[in-house]
């Protein structure tokens, strides 16, 4: 009897552990993002606004300092081309070419301003823009060599190297996927260069940081565009020509009046003085309509190929992250059905050996209690 409560007792104890085999932890087999290439994206996305307000303050000093309505336009396009290409280069998937792009960026308008395209675009104040230029490559420097420590040398020969080979000879700033170029200068395959996009909560965290950037991005770009279109507008004349013309007109008018009463044989002569004056007047509002019609169209489709190209990147991204996280999220199903399948085999095994065990081990205690009892 002694060994029958032992057994069962035993059987319990067994039982009650084996049910930790049911306790399944489905683990997710994403991996994160290095330290590094996190505080890289934090990095340069903090520079990104450090960039967008020194240049903006720039811009507006060139704009309030000068007279010359063509430098006015200059200062809102500058700011505009120069902040959207740092939105486009800082908001990438990708940490370390993020960083490279935007310091690529930097020493791109820095050569501009200093090159013989553009040391005399804002006059006797293209200097502000050069100094800012050079004070945010400097920066974007620093953090590069904060972060990279023995690579920053690496970094900063390819982007030095590709600066040069890819001067800007205009005062816009177009970005190109230089990924390929930096992961064959660094001797890198282009398999193995992204190791990962990150887990799932930063994936979302920098979907959701980007699209916040663009909006602000282009309710500047929308802001500025009116801004310049404004000052286009009221430089086709309208406040002089027109006005001259309109007096002219109101005198001739007034004369018209005087005459009527007088001498009316002379409305004839008068109607034709009108006909003369009024003529010059509308061909030339007709023309400056046009032409601010005109600027006002291509100025409209820069700002839609801006945000098609915006639009054109989150898509982009959003489908590769969705089809890395589509992956990652089937393979870690298939791993856990995997582990699943064997705790179940287990126990399977283990409820068929208590099953089946049990009574043929009790019987066999059993009889032999019996036997040593008729002995």
């Amino acid at each position: 009897m002694h060994h029958l409560k032992l057994i069962l007792s035993l059987i319990i104890l067994f039982s009650v552990s084996s049910c930790s085999l049911l306790n399944i932890a489905i683990e997710s087999d994403v991996v994160p993002l290095p330290k590094r290439e996190l505080n890289t994206r934090m990095a340069v996305r903090s520079f990104y606004h450090d960039f967008s307000g020194k240049v903006i303050l720039a811009a507006d000093s060139i704009y309030q300092v000068s007279e010359d309505v063509e430098i006015k336009g200059r200062a809102l396009k500058w700011k505009m081309s120069a902040t959207g290409a740092a939105a486009s280069a800082a908001y990438q998937t990708v940490p370390q070419v993020s960083l490279v792009d935007t310091w690529l960026l930097c020493l791109q308008m820095e050569d501009y301003f200093n090159s013989s395209y553009g040391d005399t675009i804002f006059h006797t104040n293209t200097h502000l823009a050069s100094e800012v230029s050079a004070e945010l490559s400097k920066e974007i420097s620093l953090v590069a060599k904060s972060l990279y420590g023995k690579e920053f040398k690496d970094l900063e020969s390819f982007v030095n190297q590709y600066a040069k080979e890819h001067a800007v000879h205009e005062m816009f700033f177009p970005r190109e996927n230089i990924m390929p170029s930096l992961a064959e200068y660094l001797e890198i395959p282009d398999t193995s260069y992204v190791e990962t996009v990150g887990s799932a909560a930063e994936v979302m965290n920098d979907f959701t940081d980007r699209l916040s950037g663009y909006n602000t991005q282009i309710g500047n770009q929308l802001n500025w565009q009116k801004d310049l279109f404004t000052l286009k507008w009221e430089n086709d004349s309208l406040s002089e020509k027109y006005l001259e013309k309109a007096d002219s007109l109101s005198a001739t008018i007034n004369r018209l009046a005087i005459i009527a009463q007088e001498s009316p044989e002379m409305l004839g002569i008068v109607a034709e003085r009108m006909r003369e004056e009024l003529t010059p007047l509308i061909y030339q509002m007709n023309n400056g309509m046009e032409t601010s019609i005109m600027q006002l169209s291509q100025e409209r489709d820069s700002l839609q190929k801006f945000i098609h190209e915006q639009r054109a990147i989150l898509v982009e991204d959003m489908n590769a992250t969705g089809a890395n996280l589509i992956k990652e999220t089937t393979e870690n199903v298939g791993k856990m059905i995997r582990s699943v399948s064997w705790v179940l085999i287990i126990l399977v095994l283990v409820l068929a050996g208590v099953m089946f065990g049990i009574p043929f081990f009790a019987g066999y205690l059993l009889a032999k209690a019996r036997f040593k009892k008729k002995e």
